[in-house]
C-alpha cells in the first residue's frame, strides 16, 4: 500500500478465480450484463473522446483504468466485491477480499466494481489495517497476476488524466509510484463518487510486485547464521522481515513484495546473516533476475 501489499497494497490473496474477458468497441458502450444484468448506459455528454461508456450501479464505484493490453489483471487491496448490509456481513466482506479480476472493456481499458458498506441508507466505515497506514473506505490497487506473481501498476500523478477531475486526488501514489484508490468514507468524496464511473488514464507497470522465491543453498550455513532474500542493491543491510523459512535441506522460501529502483527489472540475491549483523555474501555472481514476460527468475542457485 509503502506498498507492502500485500498492499504493498497491498497488499490476502486468493490466487485462484475466472477472469471476464469481454471485448467491445472502443467508442462504443459495453454490453450492460458485462456490468449489471438490469443496468442501463448513463451517456455523460462531457466523456472525454475515446474513454468507454460503461454501465454504473446504484451505491457502488465504477473504476475504469487505461492500462497496457496484458492477459490478467486484478484489483487486490481493502475493498467489499458486493454491498455489505451490516456490520456482520462488511466484515465478512473484507475478510474475503482476495483478488479481484478486472473486466476487459476493450483492447485497451479494465474495469471493476467496489462497494463501500450501507446499513440501510446509512454509508458505513471501518478502520482498516493495510500494511503499515490505517485507512477508510476502499483501498485498492490494479495489478498483473501473472501465475501466482502480482506486478503493481505505477502512475504520474503529474501527467495522468482522471474523469471526473474531482476525484483526482483519491488516486494516491506510494514512494515507489505504486497506484493506491483511496476513498476515505471520513470526506465527501465517497458519497459523491457512489453510482458513478470514474477513469484513470495513465496507468503502466511497475517492476514492483508481490512474489514467493525459492533459494537452493549448497555449502554449510555457519552456526548461528541465517539465510535472508534481499534485493542485490541492498545486499549488505539484511531485513529481519525478509528472513527465508526453510522448506528442506538446502531449500528455503521468501514471500513478500518486491521493489526495483527505477525502469530496470527487479535483481535479487540471498545472504547469511547472524544476530551481530555480520553478513556472508554467496560466491560468485549469485544474483536472479525476476520477468514478467516470460515469467523467470523465481528461483535461485546460492553457494556459500
Amino acid at each position: 500500500m509503502k506498498k507492502t501489499i500485500f498492499i504493498a497494497l497491498m497488499f490476502v490473496v486468493a490466487l485462484s478465480f475466472a477472469c471476464c474477458d469481454k471485448d467491445g468497441p472502443s467508442n462504443e458502450p459495453l454490453d450492460p450484463s458485462a456490468f449489471n444484468p438490469s443496468g442501463e448506459i448513463s451517456y455523460d455528454p462531457n466523456l472525454p473522446e475515446a474513454y468507454p461508456p460503461v454501465v454504473t450501479t446504484e451505491k457502488a464505484l465504477t473504476l475504469v483504468f487505461h492500462i497496457p493490453e496484458a492477459a490478467q489483471y486484478v484489483l487486490c487491496g481493502s475493498y467489499f466485491k458486493s454491498l455489505a448490509a451490516d456490520l456482520q456481513a462488511q466484515d465478512a466482506a473484507f475478510s474475503a477480499n482476495g483478488l479481484l479480476p478486472l473486466l476487459k472493456v476493450n483492447s485497451e481499458w479494465y474495469a471493476v466494481i467496489v462497494y463501500p458498506a450501507f446499513e440501510g441508507e446509512t454509508l458505513l466505515t471501518t478502520e482498516l489495517e493495510l500494511n503499515s497506514g490505517t485507512y477508510s473506505g476502499i483501498t485498492a490497487l490494479p495489478a498483473l497476476k501473472v501465475e501466482d506473481v502480482l506486478f503493481y501498476t505505477v502512475i504520474d500523478k503529474n501527467s495522468a488524466n482522471i474523469y471526473p477531475s474531482a476525484f483526482k486526488n483519491q488516486f494516491a501514489a506510494d514512494a515507489n509510484g505504486n497506484l493506491f484508490v483511496n476513498f476515505d468514507a471520513a470526506s465527501s468524496r465517497l458519497s459523491e463518487a457512489l453510482g458513478k464511473a470514474i477513469y484513470f488514464d495513465g496507468l503502466t507497470l511497475s517492476n514492483n510486485g508481490k512474489a514467493t522465491f525459492t533459494a537452493n543453498i549448497s555449502g554449510t550455513i555457519p552456526d548461528g547464521f541465517e539465510p535472508y532474500f534481499s534485493s542485490a542493491d541492498l545486499a549488505d543491510y539484511p531485513i529481519e522481515a525478509q528472513k527465508m523459512s526453510k522448506v528442506s535441506d538446502g531449500t528455503y522460501v521468501w514471500t513478500g513484495d518486491f521493489a526495483s529502483a527505477g525502469d530496470e527489472p527487479f535483481r535479487w540475491t540471498v545472504v547469511l546473516a547472524n544476530a551481530d549483523g555480520e553478513v556472508v555474501k554467496p560466491s560468485g555472481e549469485s544474483v536472479v533476475t525476476l520477468t514478467a514476460s516470460p515469467l523467470a527468475g523465481l528461483s535461485g542457485d546460492f553457494a556459500f
